[in-house]
């Protein structure tokens, strides 16, 4: 898994490079990493994970889910696991358990599929319910469509609930800075 990350950062930054310094901290992270260590829950140097963020293309709206133990609404995604081959099949399998969704359309930003929307580094604080100390989350944000308005099963031991908002009301999350500039030139 560490090898397919390091590949994926490598090709980002052809894509994005104007974040070579906004990726450094992930970049140290991968180097130190020891093969494994970058998909297990217990390396509190950090842990990869992967977002699925979802449009409604008629409705013109973003499905974000609140989270119980982060008291906020997100995007749904989770930890990136070893058997996931790739954190665009975290994102996948995340966006599955969280909400039910399954074949969604998957808007890739470059001819290699794995290349992420964005990359996004942030700090998640202590988890009091999973006794998790304070750890970086190097997030790998995919965007995926839908057409119709389709039934969520939201995850209840994780989540409380689910709306569909608008891309402005993204903006309220300041991780999600970046990507939503992203997000508005792919969508307009």
């Amino acid at each position: 898994m560490k090898e397919t990350l390091e590949k994926i950062l490598e090709e980002y930054l052809k894509v994005f490079p104007e974040e070579k310094e906004r990726q450094n901290e992930y970049k140290k992270y991968l180097k130190s990493a020891k093969g494994d260590e970058v998909a297990d829950w217990n390396n509190f140097n950090g842990h990869t994970v992967a977002t699925g963020f979802i449009y409604n293309k008629n409705t013109k709206k973003f499905l974000v889910v609140h989270h119980r133990d982060l008291d906020m609404y997100l995007s749904p995604g989770g930890h990136v696991d070893l058997e996931d081959e790739n954190p665009l099949n975290t994102a996948k399998r995340e966006v599955k358990e969280e909400t039910g969704l399954d074949n969604l359309e998957y808007m890739n930003v470059n001819e290699n599929k794995l290349i992420p929307l964005d990359i996004d580094t942030h700090i998640i604080g202590y988890n009091k319910r999973k006794n998790l100390p304070e750890h970086y989350h190097f997030d790998h944000r995919y965007l995926f469509e839908v057409s119709k308005n389709p039934e969520i099963k939201i995850a209840e031991e994780e989540l409380s609930e689910y709306q569909w908002v608008e891309i402005d009301k993204l903006t309220r999350n300041p991780a999600y800075e970046i990507i939503v500039s992203k997000l508005k030139k792919l969508i307009s």
